[in-house]
């Protein structure tokens, strides 16, 4: 590692859930001792954990237990298939929740079955159809006969108790506190295979949208596949993009090696902007930190950038973008813009 520049070293190719090859970089040195893992990718939105994510209308007068019935005129942020395993057959074809067949497992709300409702007083929405009867595998252990687990208070009741894949806090798993609100922290999921490059759960990053420069501080709060990238919080996308719904562009993520405590804690989201503006500012000082934004501005592709970029590679629009992106995070940038030379 060099003590006056950083340097660009591929480290592996990585999935995402609309780019099939996703090139991450490492990026490190200078004498503050830089370090990054840059890469490029779309938003993948994750609304797990989010209490409005799932929800089933219920036109019934009561729920499972005699409760009052809760469950009427909602509004899920997602539909309610993608909390089921499996929800294809091998040949790809629709089957489980809402196609006739119970063969499936609930994977993404906290279910109960009625004994359980009864035991631990909760209200659970025990229509027939909603019942998993799925085979169990390695992956996703049998929870045969098992109901979604409706919420009980707040402006939230009604909706399905959602699950983060990691909690945030100690708690019963079929209360909504225990999640992580996907629709209100800006959170990353951790894909398992960045260990092997310092990146643990709860460690930090800046995520910037090329197209426009907007960026956001994030944690790695959740836990997902082995290898796909850009899998984020609904939060985070609309805090970059607006809107949920923008997530065609490409944004590229600065993840910080080792800079949390190694866990996801509650803590986490309170640090993101401080952490993320310490790493960055260790830029300022560096000899060719400036190539770190022709690096992001001409794809963030090692390969290319091993061979040399051509002039013809800079997308212009994204260098300056994140240029003022990366000075909005403390980076002291020496060169004038592009557009005034």
């Amino acid at each position: 590692m060099s003590s006056t520049e950083i340097e660009f070293e591929k480290i592996g190719t990585y999935t995402s859930a609309f780019v099939s090859h996703v090139k991450v970089t490492k990026v490190s040195g200078g004498p503050n001792n830089f370090k990054a893992l840059v890469y490029q990718c779309k938003f993948n939105v994750d609304w797990d954990g989010a209490p409005t994510c799932y929800g089933y209308n219920n036109p019934a007068e009561k729920n499972y237990q005699g409760g009052r019935n809760m469950q009427k005129n909602l509004k899920p942020i997602d539909h309610l298939r993608n909390a089921t395993y499996p929800i294809k057959d091998a040949d790809k074809h629709p089957i489980g929740l809402f196609y006739g067949s119970n063969n499936f497992n609930w994977v993404g709300l906290a279910s109960a079955t009625r004994e359980e409702a009864d035991k631990h007083k909760l209200v659970i929405d025990d229509r027939d159809e909603l019942e998993s009867l799925g085979p169990g595998t390695e992956k996703y252990p049998l929870h045969e006969g098992k109901f979604p687990v409706v919420q009980k208070d707040g402006e939230t009741a009604g909706y399905y108790v959602s699950s983060s894949g990691t909690p945030a806090r100690k708690g019963s798993p079929y209360e909504q506190s225990t999640y992580w609100d996907a629709s209100s922290i800006n959170y990353c999921v951790w894909p398992k295979k960045l260990k092997a490059h310092g990146i643990r759960l709860g460690d930090y990053g800046v995520v910037i949208r090329n197209k426009t420069g907007n960026s956001s501080g994030y944690f790695y709060g959740d836990t997902g596949s082995w290898d796909k990238l850009g899998e984020s919080s609904g939060c985070l996308v609309e805090t970059v993009s607006g809107s949920a719904k923008n997530n065609n562009d490409l944004v590229t993520f600065l993840a910080f090696p080792v800079s949390g405590p190694g866990h996801a804690t509650t803590a986490s989201e309170g640090q993101t902007d401080g952490v993320g503006e310490q790493r960055i500012a260790a830029l300022s000082g560096v000899d060719n930190a400036e190539d770190l934004i022709t690096f992001i501005a001409g794809g963030a592709d090692p390969d290319q950038w091993q061979k040399g970029y051509k002039s013809s590679q800079i997308n212009s629009t994204v260098y300056e973008n994140v240029r003022s992106a990366l000075g909005e995070w403390g980076f002291q940038v020496r060169r004038k813009s592009m557009t005034s030379r």
